[in-house]
């Protein structure tokens, strides 16, 4: 049985929700959270070299099962756009496949095509019922003048009626619009996607820290906050991250006054009085805490969100 699975973070000037699509078997769905408090969405996807899949949603939180022929491996590059009120409100994995335009007009076009066959599955009962009546009428009409002259004559006006109709049929707009998505379809296949497209870095999110960014935004949207640490530490943000049971560690950031990350943070709690390990006793601080569950406070090492560089213990 083949089970692939993969999570992609949405994102957007701060972590915005994760989107995860698994397969198993031949089934493919997708699972969704969206930190929003709108609950209307359109979920754009790229898996790999499958064409473009776009879902409207209508909440926060749900999961969605995909077309049974999508091809999706763990090896696949994931794009995903999350559009709210004709604008991206976040994307996630490979970023530049996806066009704000092109999402909005293939949804236009989905929702047409369901209207018209909405309407067909409407109409078709109606046209076998008139269908029956004409059906019965000729039989009736036939009977009672017992004339093959007119029969005939009938027969050829309905082989006409016929014919102009299989041409109408031919002609149809729904036809039409099938044919150009087959070809749309085809052509994306046969294309391949670029894989390494530009990403356009603000300068101020340029050095170390945007190198980690995918890392700790999917820590702060995985992981519970440690409100705690952002009580005692103005202009941060924290998140406790469990391991082996009980045991845990934290995580987090250090803004300035424009909300730009200066620092990256990492620690451990311990106990005042006890030595944290040699390797990090010049690079460590310790900021005690009180009232703290099992241990008495943490050991902290700041990094420089610039350079990447451990500074040394105050």
């Amino acid at each position: 049985m083949t089970l692939a699975k993969k999570t992609v973070i949405l994102s957007k000037n701060g972590a915005k929700g994760y989107i995860t699509i698994v397969r198993v078997g031949s089934s493919t769905g997708i699972k969704y959270v969206i930190d929003s408090e709108k609950s209307s969405f359109l979920l754009a996807l790229k898996i790999g070299y499958n064409p473009l899949i776009i879902k409207s949603v209508e909440s926060v939180k749900g999961e969605v099962t995909l077309e049974s022929d999508i091809d999706f491996k763990n090896t696949d590059d994931i794009s995903c756009m999350v559009v709210s009120d004709g604008n991206v409100f976040a994307e996630g994995g490979l970023r530049g496949r996806i066009q704000l335009q092109d999402v909005i007009y293939r949804y236009n076009r989905q929702k047409e095509q369901k209207k018209a066959q909405e309407a067909s599955v409407k109409q078709k009962p109606i046209e076998k019922k008139e269908k029956e009546i004409k059906n019965k009428t000729e039989a009736i009409n036939g009977i009672q003048e017992k004339s093959k002259g007119i029969l005939a004559k009938g027969q050829e006006s309905v082989q006409q009626t016929h014919s102009e109709d299989k041409e109408l049929v031919q002609e149809s707009p729904a036809d039409s619009t099938s044919r150009e998505l087959k070809k749309e379809t085809a052509k994306e296949k046969q294309q391949p996607e670029k894989n390494n497209i530009a990403l356009n870095i603000p300068k101020d999110m340029k050095g170390f820290y945007y190198s980690v960014k995918d890392k700790l935004d999917e820590l702060f949207v995985m992981y519970p906050r440690e409100e705690q640490l952002e009580k005692i530490i103005p202009c941060s943000k924290w998140v406790r991250i469990n391991y082996d049971k009980e045991d845990y560690y934290v995580a987090g950031v250090l803004l300035d006054e424009n909300d730009k990350v200066t620092h990256i943070a990492y620690g451990v709690p311990g106990f005042e009085g006890m030595s944290p390990p040699k390797e990090a006793q010049c690079i460590c601080d310790w900021l005690p805490i009180k009232n703290m569950q099992r241990y008495q406070g943490y050991w902290l090492i700041f990094q420089s969100a610039d350079t990447g560089e451990i500074l040394p213990k105050d």
